[in-house]
């Protein structure tokens, strides 16, 4: 008809020493069956083997140091030992509660006799003389808790008291005993004595036997006489909060537990943490509010806490009313662990901030925190959240057997001094990789580290370029690089080496995932929950395995945030060298052409936008949540303009012509005008993107330009082409009015220390590559017929010309012919006159003539 309440079941001594604590269900009944009862006092016919199935996992208890504490009692022979119990059934209460010694044998028991208890003390139940030592108490017992208190004297002596008030003795019943009770009696009184003299101390409590359901507090059990007045004054200290502490409705028997089959992708492996910010108490600064807070105490005392009626002190009911926090926060002991200064789970901790088990918070109507220090206190469970609360987050840990993913899931909740309170949760997963996808993402990053090798080596050949472009402008033979190609090569130097960190990083990570999975999951279900482990100890072992999850989460979403901003910057870099071709440069060219207007309108749009913010927030934050701050009233704005009406819709607030207006404003500025503006910029640029792209004439299809350029790399290897820019550098070398041909490329200036192409045939097969393409030979461009009239014109004045300059020269070798005749005559008819006469000094003609040239000679010169 009860229950047993033996000691935690402990594996006996390695070194084969006689076990000394705990008890296990089979041992119960060895000791009943070695003394050889029967038949228990005050049981009714209740075999040892029956005591088996009544021994109860749920108030095992520690005996250590009810072992250490036995030696102490062989010294002084006195002891006090005092608890509190309640019936836990409403209207019955015949509670029977025995505390047994070393085999079975009857110590202390407690029953009722009319409501009323009554309390038997034995010197050793296993004598037949020792019918125990009776006290009954007069005090009546039906609800509440009631206050027992045991003492023990050196002379042998009891003395009990309930709540706080003594009994009477009634005098012990003395048997006859017959000559085999007496001759059994002598035999165990010598066997005890030889067993203290060797050594062996019995056990003061071996079990307790509860024989109804009651609510029983913790034992204090000290080795002394405590001064009834001591006991007394502890009794009225103790009874207000013993009061608060309901307990269950049903013994932890009755409470059934419903077994199903796992069927959840995640289950929870560790109880759920509440970690949570107070501010400290302040005036308010509205000193009114502080009247008010004062007039409140002061109705409540005059209403509620006169006689008969009495009431906490008003420091004590301060903290029921609403308080004015301050702006520093509170480092004063409260529900929890502080664990300021210490990193735990990425929480701020360099403010004082408590943590407390989410289930002692929500189980519990009273929770006893601090420490010896600062001394403890007793807390109610609804003062847990006030208004002196910052901010409370709610953290737990599940694990998915499925996928061996560890998840932390977060809910915060913010509450700022107007007692809005805002609620966040995130989901952050750890997650494990094995088998094939530990193979695939090990082939992923292999192929990683190739891409960042080729990435590198073109980056050097590009900052080579650059160089060789440095050293040629320094010899006056080039133009000075342009400055992006500078921040080119930056830029991606450092998306390769950041790139690189990263999968260097993630790689170990990821390695060792499984094991630190492993190692985490078992860390917290491993904890001695269940065990004789102090309490704060098994409280910063599961702190400390729950603050590894959080480091190992906070490692793996640094990393992938820090790869992510990376495959961004490596995602722009790719969409910029779209430039490279103008059938794919739409998107780079558009934003190139359109950023000058989108700028400027910008500073329009920002005013407008700002303003209507500013207007919104102050007329109508007060009422609407989404429009209580400028930020929030700008996320509404933005978010109403993606996806129209959104949160300004006109058909809630009809009568409200104020909201009507804004609305209407809103949605005519912004939603008509504005976003309408900008679509119009981004078109009219993309127009001109396209017209310049049907304007340009070396612009083919990409596929077309990539198979022709893989063309090029096999003709320069296979026909030894010189690289571009060295037949450009020639081209750009050769005269404006020169075309480019096979002779002039094979041509050495003064620049060039030798031909381009190894021999002419090389070098023809060059031109007759490129002068398949159309726009590059100009003999074969049809003219526009705009430009056809003016090309005849210029024919029929070209024809002119040329018969012009026909006539011109038929003529001017007409009067040369005749010119010359003539001084063909001239010259004959001078010569004869030489022949003829013979000259004399003072004719003054010269002895001979000179000869005379001929005409024809140098005439035309």
């Amino acid at each position: 008809t009860g229950v047993w309440c033996i000691p935690t079941p402990r594996p006996p001594p390695a070194d084969g020493s006689p076990k000394k604590h705990g008890l296990t269900a089979d041992e119960l009944v060895a000791e009943c069956e070695q003394h050889h009862l029967k038949v228990v006092h005050g049981l009714s016919d209740i075999n040892c083997s029956a005591f088996k199935p009544l021994v109860s996992q749920d108030c095992m208890f520690d005996d250590t140091a009810i072992e250490a504490m036995g030696e102490l009692l062989e010294k002084t022979q006195e002891f006090t030992m005092h608890f509190w119990m309640r019936p836990s059934l409403a209207g019955y209460y015949q509670p029977k509660v025995v505390f047994f010694g070393e085999g079975l044998k009857h110590v202390i028991k407690l029953d009722m006799n009319n409501q009323r208890p009554r309390m038997t003390f034995y010197e050793d139940y296993n004598r037949p003389s020792d019918t125990g030592r009776a006290i009954q108490f007069h005090t009546t017992i039906t609800s509440g808790y009631a206050f027992f208190a045991v003492q023990k004297f050196a002379n042998g002596s009891f003395a009990g008291a309930v709540n706080g008030e003594p009994g009477d003795i009634l005098e012990p019943h003395i048997p006859h005993l017959t000559p085999e009770e007496l001759a059994l009696q002598t035999q165990y009184d010598k066997e005890r004595m030889e067993a203290i003299s060797a050594g062996h101390i019995p056990a003061l409590i071996r079990g307790v036997m509860v024989g109804q359901h009651v609510l029983m507090s913790p034992i204090t059990f000290v080795p002394r006489i405590v001064h009834p007045g001591k006991l007394q004054e502890y009794f009225y200290q103790q009874r207000p909060q013993m009061a608060l502490k309901s307990g269950g409705s049903k013994a932890n028997s009755e409470v059934t537990r419903s077994l199903a089959d796992f069927s959840f992708p995640s289950m929870q492996i560790s109880p759920a943490l509440v970690t949570h910010q107070r501010k400290q108490k302040a005036n308010c600064s509205f000193g009114f509010s502080q009247d008010v807070i004062s007039k409140l105490v002061e109705y409540s005392e005059t209403f509620r806490c006169q006689e008969p009626y009495k009431c906490p002190s008003r420091e004590e009911r301060r903290g029921k009313f609403p308080t004015c926090p301050s702006s520093a926060l509170s480092t004063a002991p409260y529900f929890g662990t502080s664990i300021k200064g210490n990193r735990f789970d990425n929480v701020d901790t360099e403010s004082n901030v408590f943590i407390e088990y989410l289930s002692s918070v929500s189980w519990h109507e009273i929770l006893v925190r601090g420490d010896h220090a600062a001394g403890q206190n007793v807390l109610q469970s609804d003062d847990f959240v006030n208004s002196l609360t910052e901010s409370l987050s709610v953290m737990s840990l599940y694990y998915s057997i499925h996928d061996g993913i560890t998840t932390r899931l977060r809910v915060t909740f913010e509450i700022d001094a107007g007692a809005d309170v805002t609620s966040t949760h995130s989901i952050d997963n750890y997650v494990t990789i094995f088998g094939t996808t530990k193979t695939n993402y090990l082939f992923a990053l292999n192929m990683c580290y190739f891409s960042i090798g080729v990435m590198m080596l073109d980056n050097v050949l590009l900052g080579l370029g650059l160089w060789h472009d440095i050293v040629a402008y320094r010899k006056a033979a080039g133009p000075f690089p342009s400055v992006v190609s500078f921040l080119l090569v930056v830029v991606d130097t450092c998306v390769i080496l950041t790139v690189l960190a990263t999968s260097v990083l993630a790689w170990p990570a990821k390695a060792t995932s499984a094991t630190n999975t492993e190692a985490i999951v078992n860390s917290v279900l491993t904890l001695p929950w269940a065990t004789d482990v102090a309490y704060t100890d098994k409280k910063e072992d599961y702190l400390a395995a729950f603050n590894n999850v959080g480091n190992e989460i906070a490692f793996n979403e640094s990393v992938d945030s820090v790869s992510m901003i990376v495959a961004l910057v490596v995602l722009v870099r790719s969409i910029s060298c779209t430039a490279a071709h103008p059938r794919i440069a739409l998107l780079t060219n558009t934003v190139t052409k359109a950023i000058n207007d989108f700028l400027h309108f910008l500073i329009i749009c920002l005013v407008v936008y700002l303003g209507l913010a500013f207007v919104a927030t102050w007329r109508f934050g007060a009422k609407r949540e989404d429009l209580s701050t400028l930020s929030k009233t700008c996320q509404t704005m933005f978010d109403s303009l993606l996806g129209p009406p959104g949160a300004f819709t006109l058909y809630d607030n009809k009568e409200n012509l104020e909201y009507t207006y804004f609305v209407l404003l809103y949605w005519l500025s912004l939603f008509f005008f504005m976003l309408n503006f900008i679509l119009a910029i981004i078109v009219d640029a993309y127009a001109k993107v396209v017209e310049e792209n049907e304007a340009l004439e070396v612009e083919q299809s990409v596929w077309y330009d990539v198979a022709a350029s893989l063309r090029i790399f096999w003709f320069r290897w296979r026909k030894q082409w010189p690289k571009h820019t060295q037949l450009i550098k020639k081209i750009e070398g050769l005269p404006k009015s020169q075309p480019v041909t096979s002779v002039a490329l094979m041509s050495v200036g003064p620049t060039d220390k030798k031909p381009l192409f190894k021999n002419p045939d090389h070098a023809q097969h060059w031109m007759e590559y490129y002068a398949r393409y159309d726009f590059l030979c100009f003999a074969n461009e049809e003219p526009e017929p705009a430009q056809q009239e003016v090309l005849d014109r210029l024919a029929a004045m070209e024809l002119k010309t040329k018969t012009l300059v026909t006539d011109v020269e038929k003529t001017t070798q007409a009067q040369i012919g005749a010119l010359d005749r003539k001084l063909d005559k001239v010259l004959e008819a001078l010569n004869a006159i030489r022949e003829r006469q013979a000259p004399t000094p003072r004719s003054g003609l010269p002895e001979a003539l000179p000869e005379l040239p001929r005409p024809e000679q140098d005439f035309m010169e």
